[in-house]
């Protein structure tokens, strides 16, 4: 309690110094005289008449998907403040968030490699039975103990929903023992979980639930919603979809603030501030793991080993990409790993489930979801794609205001989430 009291504290402050007196003054000074000026010549405005509101993207003629998830194609709005995007991302990941009680199930990947899934079960809500699983699939160094995964893991509990992470192998407490490491293309313990029900076996291993009918929804946040993305591609293009395994055990998907362009993402990146300010935590972050997982390093061969010589050279998380990632994946260059990864040009064409790609335009991270029109083609080519742009959010920050953070209450990007999975059970 003391903890979220300091963080109320020092929103309290953010809120006003670096939200509401900046927006008033922007307000006073530029907004209004600019607008009446526009006014009296009869000129376009310049600035939107609301900021708040969300851009949403779906098919022309087909608006089924959109019906699927209960949302409308136009005055949605984004329902917490415009903080700029560092303040999100930033007071994001250092609010103070509980703990689910998690318990663990681990099965066998195709390479033996053991994959931990963390089970957190939800009581029943007025009476009623739990609404259905979340399969969630971390981002980038993450697991299911990191901040934001316990974040939607607790408002999902809250509204019914249980929820499985996947947790990518090495990462947190979760170990390797095969020589495979993480990747935006690497899909196969995704697929390897939702194969022959092993994931719904698990669920009875934890007590969760004891048959097999329970509705799965999958979400993947950042490089997650890329893996996830990927996945949901390659399985479409495979085969036709068996109601009882793999993608036809999935009722919908959703991507949070995932680099759906990967070249965009890297680039983004490679800016000044983001240099400054996230380059350095992620880089040690994806270093310690290299670290952390010494001896498997050293048995794959198309990659150099983890010594201090190599590891002091790599500064960013595009130069480990280079060394080390994209090489393990047999590319030649990141670049060629980019066009690979990235899920805009022939993967969401394909994707058979309806999905809800959800992006913010701040993020300073994987940097604003790409351009509209690409939206639209991909939506007028495959009307099981939504995508949900927001006007602030950060990446994976949605920051509430002082009072709602105090209080706990549910993230703005966890609000559309959730109601949209509520909607898609309501259709059974």
């Amino acid at each position: 309690m003391v903890g979220r009291l300091m963080f109320f504290a020092v929103h309290c402050v953010a809120h006003v110094c670096l939200y509401l007196v900046p927006r008033c003054l922007f307000y006073i000074l530029v907004k209004l005289p600019i607008t009446l000026i526009e006014q009296q010549l009869g000129e376009q405005r310049s600035f939107p008449e609301n900021d708040f509101l969300m851009e949403v993207v779906t098919n022309w003629w087909d608006k089924s998907t959109l019906r699927f998830f209960g949302i409308v194609e136009r005055g949605m709005e984004y329902p917490r403040p415009l903080y700029g995007g560092h303040m999100q991302t930033l007071m994001g990941a250092t609010r103070v968030v509980g703990r689910p009680a998690y318990r663990r199930v681990v099965v066998t990947a195709d390479d033996s490699n053991p994959i931990c899934l963390d089970w957190s079960v939800a009581p029943t809500y007025n009476g009623k039975q739990v609404r259905g699983v979340f399969l969630v699939v971390p981002g980038l160094a993450s697991s299911s103990s990191s901040s934001y995964i316990r974040q939607f893991v607790l408002d999902a509990n809250k509204d019914g929903f249980h929820c499985c992470v996947i947790n990518a192998r090495g990462m947190g407490s979760t170990p390797v023992t095969a020589p495979q490491l993480i990747g935006a293309v690497f899909t196969a313990d995704i697929r390897a979980v939702l194969r022959d029900n092993i994931m719904l076996t698990s669920a009875a291993e934890a007590a969760v639930i004891a048959h097999t009918s329970f509705p799965i929804q999958a979400i993947g946040f950042s490089l997650g919603g890329a893996i996830l993305s990927n996945y949901l591609a390659e399985e479409s293009l495979s085969a036709s979809v068996a109601p009882n395994t793999g993608l036809g055990l999935i009722k919908a998907a959703y991507a949070v603030c995932a680099p759906y362009d990967m070249h965009e993402s890297a680039n983004h990146m490679l800016r000044l501030s983001q240099m400054l300010i996230y380059q350095p935590n992620l880089t040690k972050g994806l270093k310690n793991y290299l670290r952390r997982h010494k001896d498997i390093v050293e048995i794959i061969s198309n990659m150099p080993n983890a010594d201090e010589s190599v590891l002091s050279t790599v500064r960013t998380v595009q130069e480990f990409e280079t060394v080390y990632v994209a090489p393990h994946f047999g590319f030649k260059c990141r670049e060629d790993y980019y066009t690979a990864s990235s899920v805009m040009e022939g993967k969401l064409e394909h994707v058979a489930i309806p999905m809800m790609c959800i992006g913010a335009q701040d993020d300073p991270i994987v940097g604003p979801p790409p351009h509209l029109r690409r939206w639209e083609r991909i939506a007028q080519t495959n009307k099981n794609i939504v995508f949900v742009g927001l006007p602030a959010g950060g990446h994976l920050g949605f920051l509430g205001n002082p009072l709602d953070e105090l209080m706990g209450a549910t993230e703005a990007a966890h609000l559309l989430v959730l109601h949209a999975a509520r909607n898609a059970l309501s259709l059974e």
